[in-house]
């Protein structure tokens, strides 16, 4: 019996064969052959008529989608742009569940009407750019809607103005789910079809849907239907990998060279054959009196040799398929070619696993990457333009806080310190993005609390009382003062926000040390030592366990829209892991809750020193005539206001083309420009070239935002040329006046 399962399948097969079938074999196979190319033959018919009315029942819904278009592009409301247009495209989708979406852009993509509210550019879809093109109706993509957030295939067709000229694009998107579709359509027995777009994704599949579906077909098959002709009939593996009889037709547009649906019906090819196999039994039948002692002899050698092999094979593969990277049939399945491919199998297997654990690192890392990528954008496009309401917000602080007395000035202070406090955390997120210095002091978190809760104690609800129960001594952390301020501030806004009514907040400290053990409670990677605990406890209404299990997500909110920030508690949590600590919540509906957040605590270390509302003025420069050049209006009227108050003459230019002309025509009369990197007619480096063509001694500061850069470094580097980085303080402007001032 050995000898025999060592042999090759193809021997063991053909000594069956000659033992079993040999007498009947010329019968069996014509009669076989001749049934099952009957079959398929009608398999094929049956898949082309398929495809031809799946095909006519989507052009019809295009043609109708078409006529639609047509219609509102001829709407006067449509070329006046009437808000009415809204009503009437929901009316239209609520009225077709074929449509996903229907909306109208102007000519840049901007849309301003769309049955799905909402305000999006579409001017990247392939649809939008085809009409625009072509004037006439065009084929998209599928996508995934910017609105619906449903895979969606979206035609476009222009409409025009009065004068007859392209105005925009009215888009149709389908909806991709194709439910209605298929629920309408009679499918014949054992049959299905898939719809493929013009780059090889699958749309909808009439069965299994969802594993399927939003994927790639393979490049070979996808091949042959571009190149193949517009319909075609074969035999070959489907989706599944199942052999089919199948059909696939094309649709295109009118004036469109590529298709932009495939349409693919199948019926499986088993299916197809199996009234020939039954046809092929009976025949069998009729010799079984014949055969019965050979077939139970070849029943024990086939289930030796092959099926129990098989079978061993088939178990292994489920439970790979399953995830069980760790199978291996090698030992099991030994001699032949299916030892063979027992040994392809366990090195499958071991490759499978290689490549699970390589493409895991490759995607924690990519993440990674992503991340920080995004954030250096973030970063570095709003670190400008933010910097420069700072700047203003920071100047007429300082004002306010030295004309007003007492408690309005005061609150000016404090208004001054939450300027430089968010300067302070644009820089730490720059920090973040490689773009800037990061800060890591040591913290006493008692007076951080004395300043969140001087804040809140002016802007919260009356009715909410602020307590404090410090017993932390003494209360020393390493770490982002302004980060660890947001954090208590974030926590106390949320406590607030859970008592519309009123109640209490309070802040707690104490030192605790955690053990092993109790490192080993707290989901977060902590290691055992001294911490500090801040507990911020309220009132109100609570949490219940599924908003808990929901909590730090980010954008996440129980709130109603446009309240509360959609990133604050995912910020807590995102500070607490930066600063090697944990942060847990206990909370009940209607029992309040209370969040603990657990810091590493420092000793022998001195707090950072508060920083102070006002110090020692620079001594004043003489009286200057300074030219200051920013688009930033209220960067210009605080900025002026500053240099007016120092005793100081000022000439303000909106833009740098004005800045030019006003430098060129009263230039020796001019002591000092303050020029902004970043002015949309002309860089600052322009207006600087510019400026030295008249005079290349005039001293020149140089004011941004954004303080990294090529053309801020090449500037640092020219002489009579001084950085003064947004936002900054009265004193660091004087500085900054009378240092150009004395080096030039």
């Amino acid at each position: 019996m050995k000898s025999l399962s060592a042999l090759s399948i193809r021997v063991q097969l053909t000594l069956l064969a000659a033992i079993f079938v040999l007498p009947a074999a010329g019968i069996i196979v014509w009669s076989g052959l001749r049934s099952r190319e009957e079959k398929i033959q009608e398999a094929r018919v049956e898949t082309q008529k398929l495809a031809a009315a799946i095909a006519a029942a989507y052009e019809s819904r295009l043609a109708a989608a078409q006529q639609l278009m047509t219609a509102l592009a001829n709407l006067p409301a449509v070329k006046a742009r009437d808000p009415a247009v809204q009503h009437l495209l929901r009316d239209m989708v609520a009225l077709n569940p074929d449509y996903a979406n229907i909306s109208i852009a102007d000519a840049a993509g901007d849309v301003w009407a769309s049955a799905n509210p909402g305000r999006f550019n579409i001017a990247d879809r392939r649809h939008f750019q085809g009409a625009l093109a072509t004037g006439r109706l065009a084929s998209g993509e599928s996508v995934t809607g910017r609105v619906t957030s449903r895979p969606t295939f979206f035609f476009g067709y222009p409409f025009r103005d009065a004068r007859g000229e392209i105005a925009g694009v009215i888009s149709v998107g389908f909806d991709l789910r194709f439910v209605r579709l298929l629920e309408s359509s009679r499918l014949p027995p054992r049959s299905s079809f898939s719809l493929t777009d013009r780059n090889g994704i699958v749309v909808a599949r009439a069965i299994d849907a969802e594993p399927y579906v939003g994927r790639p077909i393979s490049p070979a098959l996808l091949a042959a239907m571009v190149d193949g002709p517009d319909e075609a009939t074969n035999i070959g593996p489907s989706l599944t990998g199942e052999y089919r009889v199948q059909t696939y037709r094309k649709l295109r547009l009118a004036g469109e060279q590529t298709p932009f649906l495939y349409v693919r019906a199948g019926i499986p090819y088993a299916g197809v054959i199996a009234g020939a196999n039954r046809a092929l039994a009976r025949n069998v039948a009729l010799l079984l009196s014949f055969f019965l002692a050979a077939l139970a002899f070849a029943s024990v050698v086939g289930k030796r040799t092959i099926v129990d092999r098989i079978a061993r094979l088939e178990s292994a593969s489920h439970r790979l398929a399953g995830g069980d990277l760790g199978v291996r049939v090698g030992e099991l399945v030994r001699g032949g070619e299916l030892g063979r491919l027992g040994r392809s199998f366990d090195r499958m297997a071991e490759q499978l696993a290689r490549r699970e654990k390589a493409l895991q690192e490759s995607e924690r890392n990519l993440l990674q990457a992503q991340k920080m990528e995004t954030v250096g954008r973030l970063a570095g496009g709003i670190a400008h333009d933010f910097n420069n309401q700072l700047t203003a917000i920071l100047s007429n602080s300082e004002h306010l806080a030295r004309a007003l007395p007492g408690d309005e000035g005061a609150i000016a202070g404090d208004i001054r310190d939450a300027a430089l406090r968010s300067a302070r955390l644009v820089n730490q997120l720059l920090a973040f993005a490689r773009k800037g210095p990061s800060r890591v002091v040591a913290v006493d978190l008692h007076r951080t609390v004395d300043e969140v809760v001087g804040l809140l104690s002016r802007s919260i609800d009356k009715r909410i009382q602020l307590r404090t129960r410090l017993e932390a001594a003494p209360a020393l952390v390493r770490g982002d003062p302004d980060r660890l301020h947001t954090a208590l501030v974030n926590l106390a806004l949320n406590a607030r926000d859970a008592m519309p009514d009123g109640g209490t907040i309070t802040f707690e400290t104490r030192r605790v040390e955690l053990d092993a053990a109790a490192c080993a409670a707290v989901p977060f990677d902590v290691s055992p030592g001294p911490y500090l605990e801040v507990r911020v406890v309220d009132t109100g209404i609570g949490l219940s366990e599924e908003v808990r299990a929901h909590l730090f997500e980010p954008f996440f909110t129980t709130k109603g829209v446009g309240m509360g920030s959609v990133l604050g508690l995912a910020e807590v949590y995102g500070t607490v892991k930066t600063h090697q600590g944990a942060i847990t919540v206990e909370s009940a509906a209607d029992r309040g809750t209370s969040f603990a957040l657990l810091l590493p605590a420092v000793d022998g270390v001195s707090p950072e020193p508060r920083s102070e509302r006002t110090q020692g003025r620079p001594t004043p420069t003489y009286p200057l005539r300074v030219l200051i050049a920013d688009d930033e209006q209220n960067v210009r009227i605080s900025l002026g206001l500053l240099l007016r108050t120092g005793g100081h003459e000022v000439i303000e230019c909106a833009n740098g083309a004005q800045a030019v002309r006003t430098h060129k025509a009263d230039a020796r009369r001019i002591d000092v420009v303050i020029l902004d990197m970043m002015m949309p007619d002309m860089s600052g480096r322009e207006v600087l070239a510019k400026i030295r063509e008249v005079t290349p001694d005039v001293p020149v500061i140089v004011s941004s935002g954004f303080s990294k850069g090529p053309d801020v470094e090449a500037l640092r580097g020219e002489s009579a040329v001084f950085y003064l980085a947004k936002p900054y303080t009265t004193e660091q402007l004087e500085r900054a006046l009378a240092k150009a001032c004395n080096e030039t």
